[in-house]
């Protein structure tokens, strides 16, 4: 399924919503740009590829495996991420509004100017991951744990670890 998808892409094929990647090996694959909008990509190894500018909004990528990924600028708006391991991915400027981050381990992960806006982090390990100017308004972190991070991001309405609500970057 690599080599058919490398394939496509190199022959100019972006669209690629709604198909079917359960559990696919997609390591270190070029796909920039792409449309993977409603694809399932439940389980599937998605380490060090490049996903930059793809649009994945409503993709089911729970128990996915994201180490190494860039999702720089890709559009996750209520996407599935629950359950992921994404050890150093880089989410700069990428959209997950609404999107379920819960239980997920997104360790030296980046966020900086992401929009997080309504996004599900319960319960999510964010170890040494940067939300510099992120938008988590709505967002919730309720037993989210390692989440310093945030502290640069903006808080409006978020729920924080221990429940409490906080706003402004209080």
């Amino acid at each position: 399924m690599k080599k058919e998808l490398s394939g496509l892409y190199s022959a100019g094929e972006r669209n690629f919503s709604g198909i079917d990647l359960r559990g696919v090996d997609l390591s270190d694959t070029k796909l920039r740009g792409v449309d993977l909008s409603g694809t399932n990509l439940e389980e599937a190894n998605l380490d060090g590829a490049d996903l930059s500018d793809a649009n994945l909004s409503s993709a089911n990528l729970k128990g996915a495996s994201l180490e190494g990924t860039d999702l720089s600028r890709a559009k996750l708006d209520g996407a599935n991420l629950s359950w992921v391991y994404g050890d150093k991915t880089n989410f700069d400027e990428a959209s997950l509004v609404d999107a379920d981050l819960s239980f997920a381990v997104l360790c030296q992960c980046r966020f900086n100017r992401a929009n997080l806006n309504g996004a599900n982090l319960s319960n999510a390990n964010l170890l040494y991951s940067s939300f510099k100017d992120a938008n988590l308004t709505g967002a919730n972190l309720m037993g989210a744990v390692e989440t310093q991070g945030c502290s640069d991001a903006i808080l409006q309405f978020t729920v924080m670890p221990d429940g409490n609500m906080r706003s402004d970057r209080e």
